[in-house]
């Protein structure tokens, strides 16, 4: 897979840089070895002066693997996470009095929870590299997966409802018959 970059395209599962130093770079890639087979392997340019931070390049290693497979569950959880709520929505549009009115809800709070989930990813990803970075040195790749996931998951379930609690009042609010008020009249007999 390619993964575009400022300094053009890599390919590999994770690439993280500094700002402005993109060959100051970490990368993770699957693939072929030394000593023959595939594997999760990383490689640095620039990294290794940092303190606590050493590898061997294309060797597997511990590290490199626990972050493929924190990558892949990632990637396949939140691919079933995302069918298990559209098929929780279809539940809630086919037991609504109002099916219009549900299926608006449910097709905004998921746009909603799509939209914000990308973004706390990014957030969470750069907050947990800067994080990782500064408190374990060689911890920038591990907490841009656990800040990337905490983000996403949390934006998400934030976006969702957000997007739901909108989309019920705009509905309401445009498609509910006024209210008729009734006035009473009190006045002075004469």
């Amino acid at each position: 897979m390619d993964i575009p970059t400022p300094a053009g395209k890599t390919h590999g599962k994770l690439f993280i840089y500094k700002k402005g130093e993109v060959n100051t770079h970490y990368r993770l890639d699957y693939g072929p070895v030394k000593g023959g087979g595939k594997a999760f392997h990383e490689h640095t340019s620039g990294l290794n002066q940092v303190k606590g931070f050493q590898t061997v390049e294309h060797l597997p290693t511990l590290r490199a693997s626990a972050l493929g497979g924190s990558l892949n569950l990632l990637k396949w959880g939140g691919r079933a996470t995302f069918f298990v709520g559209m098929a929780a929505s279809a539940i809630e549009v086919y037991q609504a009095e109002n099916k219009a009115r549900q299926t608006v809800i449910e097709v905004t709070g998921m746009a909603g929870a799509i939209g914000a989930g990308v973004v706390g990813a990014k957030l969470g990803v750069g907050a947990g590299t800067s994080i990782g970075a500064f408190a374990a040195g060689g911890g920038a790749a591990p907490g841009a997966i656990i800040g990337g996931a905490i983000g996403g998951i949390g934006f998400g379930i934030g976006g969702y409802y957000a997007g739901a609690k909108v989309a019920a009042i705009a509905y309401d609010w445009t498609f509910s018959p006024p209210q008729s008020e009734e006035w009473v009249i009190c006045g002075e007999a004469d």
